[in-house]
């Protein structure tokens, strides 16, 4: 019973004891009895606008206190009952009076409506003298109270692992794997990446995938220089489950925001959790609007499967701690307890592709891609780009996905480096520098940025390049790509004694080994040393196969073929190209073993991979403007026709400083225009590639391209008389000698070398 005259609370004739917020929400909801009571109408009446304070959390408080004095339950209400998302309503009938009289509820699933006279004229009048009272109180203390702390959208937040006190094991790694995808949804928080993570973890002396107790993260937290540390419990309570979340400050530990909240039942766990993430982001300072826009429930976007998201948490720890094959089985099984389980798709199509698996890594982007609705908004994204870059190979298409995604979510840790990867493809190193360039800003220990350097390389900024794998190092210094640059470089520079430390570094590195054997073997060939480069490629595949790398073993293959055919090979080419595609249908093995057929002759063998690229990738980008030309203009030039040739490689213009190849369709031209007699032209086609050794670094047509500036000045020299033709003539000499100085050491019997030996005696 509630006396208006002396504003006593009594239950069971016991006077209870109800003062400050909890007293005024009584009386506010006691006043519109059967009605609901907004939280937003809470907010305004009970804490005025210029009051700074965690709202949910006092509300809640508030709540309670009322529950307790009433001795109701949030559970089964006999009085307040709770309207999820939306506010509270006052469900018990009123006796007008001197005294408002509560009984008991008979039916608290139906909630009673106030009678003809509605809450008497004595009853208002007293709740108004009241409310005013407990403003005044209210106020005075709110002087005391600090304003609440929140984030701002350059703050980084670390995730600990949340505390699993149910004894059930599915709950482990599982909710905070849910929590991050979640939040993954808002443009407002930044997680602190996982790349981060596993390195500090290893400045820690710990091992990448270690638990992150509070203690572990808040370290974390300090030496990333992060604000905040979310915490977390989960708790069984009979039947239902407490959920508990708190973001503390830190450096000083104090709480920033928190929210609890309670699932019926454990198949309700993700969606609470989504919940209260939910209000998490907007305690922390993100707009109401932003979340309602980018807040969709967690079993959406993830799996309504706890085993599924469980195999999927495990995958990812695997994966942090022993790799991709390692982790393969997880997402397999995931997959297999939830078919549309998007997110562990998208792990395979990387953990396939990093292994050289490319059928099973598009196969798995496909799946992907349709499922994208079950995915975060950012991933989303990231699935399309993926999509259309790797599996259509529509390079375009991938770029605006990410450049809306930009828009969106510009301060995501990965698409810089994404968009970069795609101009990158395209051969505009400027605008693929520019972001990669941006994303070493942002995210300085996130290796994509460092693909700097090869822009860096491909525009002779050796420099730069060197600048940007120092900063790689002094990061990552154990990172095997950082050590596959610091090769690239090396070889650049004539730096044979940093050459042979990073290869000896990755001598029994699993997966690195083979691509440093395939480096040198590529170094071997560059300087005509063809059967000491044929035995280290040999022992690259050999390699390749103790890894399970199948589709790594037919891009040696090709590769192989390749260069056997620039030199003059034929037999051997052929029979390498046959060797790659029987093993692969990876365009990037497909497309230069059909360059090779084409340069060594077999024009039936080069028309059946052109018909096949044409057939199985109709859309993409570089096979249709790169490949696909280049493989052309060969097949016409053994076949006498120089100009269709041509003509056909004006396609790839555009497209020729892509990182696909060394410049492939360049070369091409270059000996279309020899065949046509045009000697100044096919100069400078060569000279092209001379102006990009970076971009080409040790592949063989680098070598070569001395040579056909030879033979280009050669032939320009006939059509010019006197001095011009004696400066041709010179200029030819000078490039002849700059090839024979690279091949010093070459085998004798190589054919291309015979065959400029014998041109280089005609011209003294």
């Amino acid at each position: 019973m509630l006396d208006l005259r002396t504003s006593e609370l009594k239950r069971d004739g016991r006077q209870v004891r109800l003062q400050g917020q909890p007293a005024q929400l009584l009386v506010l909801l006691v006043s519109r009895p059967g009605e609901l009571v907004t939280r937003e109408e809470l907010h305004a009446k009970l804490w005025p606008a210029d009051t700074f304070v965690d709202f949910d959390h006092g509300l809640n408080n508030a709540v309670n206190r009322v529950r307790e004095a009433l001795g109701d339950s949030a559970g089964s209400p006999r009085y307040v009952e709770t309207v999820p998302r939306k506010g509270y309503r006052f469900i018990c009938p009123i006796d007008d009076g001197p005294a408002a009289t509560m009984p008991a509820a008979t039916d608290p699933a139906t909630p009673p409506t106030p009678g003809p006279g509605g809450f008497g004229t004595f009853a208002k009048i007293f709740v108004a003298a009241l409310l005013l009272a407990m403003v005044g109180g209210v106020l005075a203390g709110f002087r005391y109270m600090r304003p609440h702390p929140a984030l701002n959208d350059q703050d980084v937040i670390v995730l600990a692992d949340l505390d699993n006190r149910t004894g059930e094991p599915v709950f482990e790694n599982t909710l905070k794997e849910a929590l991050a995808i979640d939040l993954e949804q808002s443009p407002f928080i930044s997680t602190l990446p996982d790349s981060r993570v596993n390195q500090t973890l290893k400045m820690m002396e710990r091992s990448p995938g270690d638990r992150l107790t509070s203690e572990v993260a808040r370290e974390i937290c300090l030496r990333t220089s992060s604000k905040a540390l979310l915490t977390g419990s989960l708790a069984s309570v009979g039947s239902h489950y407490l959920l508990q979340l708190r973001v503390g400050n830190c450096q000083t530990g104090e709480t920033l925001a928190a929210d609890q909240a309670e699932a019926e039942s454990r198949e309700k766990v993700l969606q609470r959790l989504g919940e209260a993430a939910a209000h998490l982001r907007s305690k922390l300072g993100e707009s109401l609007a932003s979340v309602r826009k980018y807040d969709r429930p967690l079993e959406e976007v993830t799996t309504p499967s706890l085993e599924a998201l469980q195999a999927y948490s495990e995958g990812v720890t695997a994966w942090d701690e022993k790799g991709d094959a390692a982790a393969v089985p997880f997402f397999k099984r995931a997959v297999e307890l939830d078919p549309n389980f998007a997110a562990a798709y998208n792990f395979l199509h990387w953990c396939y592709g990093n292994q050289g698996k490319a059928k099973l890594s598009m196969e798995s982007m496909r799946r992907a891609y349709m499922l994208r609705d079950h995915l975060v908004e950012p991933e989303k994204y990231f699935t399309s780009a993926w999509y259309y870059s790797s599996v259509t190979g529509e390079i375009p298409k991938a770029i605006e996905q990410l450049q809306i995604m930009l828009q969106e979510y510009p301060k995501h840790n990965d698409v810089h480096g994404a968009l970069g990867d795609q101009y990158l493809s395209l051969g505009q190193h400027e605008k693929a520098a520019a972001e990669f360039s941006e994303q070493v800003r942002l995210f300085p220990s996130d290796i994509n940025g460092y693909t700097l350097f090869y822009d860096d390389l491909a525009m002779n900024r050796l420099e730069e390049a060197r600048a940007v794998l120092n900063q790689g190092f002094s990061r990552m210094p154990q990172h095997p790509w950082l050590h596959t640059m610091s090769y690239t470089l090396a070889f650049l520079q004539n730096d044979d004694a940093t050459m042979q430390q990073q290869l000896s570094w990755a001598r029994g590195t699993p997966a690195l080994e083979s691509q440093a054997l395939g480096l040198d073997a590529n170094t071997q060939t560059y300087h005509g040393r063809l059967a000491k480069g044929r035995k280290v490629l040999q022992a690259a595949r050999d390699s390749a196969n103790r890894e399970g790398l199948g589709d790594a073993v037919a891009l040696f293959y090709a590769g192989d073929a390749l260069g056997e055919a620039e030199f003059g090979n034929h037999d051997r080419a052929r029979q390498a190209a046959r060797s790659a595609v029987a093993g692969s249908s990876d365009r990037l093995v497909r497309a230069p073993a059909g360059l090779a057929l084409a340069t060594a002759g077999d024009l039936a063998g080069a028309q059946q991979q052109l018909d096949f690229l044409n057939h199985e990738f109709p859309l993409n980008t570089l096979v249709k403007n790169y490949w696909v030309p280049a493989i052309q203009a060969q097949i016409e030039l053994r076949k006498g026709h120089a100009s269709r040739a041509i003509e056909f490689l004006q396609l790839a213009v555009p497209y020729e400083l892509s990182d696909e190849g060394a410049m492939y369709p360049v070369f091409a031209r270059g000996q279309a225009y020899i065949a046509s007699g045009d000697g100044a032209a096919a100069a400078a086609e060569f000279q092209k590639i001379l102006g990009h050794r970076g971009l080409v670094a040790n592949d063989a047509v680098g070598a070569l391209a001395h040579l056909y500036v030879g033979r280009a000045r050669v032939l320009e020299a006939r059509s010019l008389r006197d001095e011009a033709a004696d400066k041709a003539k010179a200029q030819a000499r000078a490039a002849y000698q700059d090839f024979f100085n690279l091949w010093k050491d070459a085998d004798p019997d190589i054919p291309i070398l015979r065959q400029a030996e014998a041109e280089y005696m005609k011209l003294q």
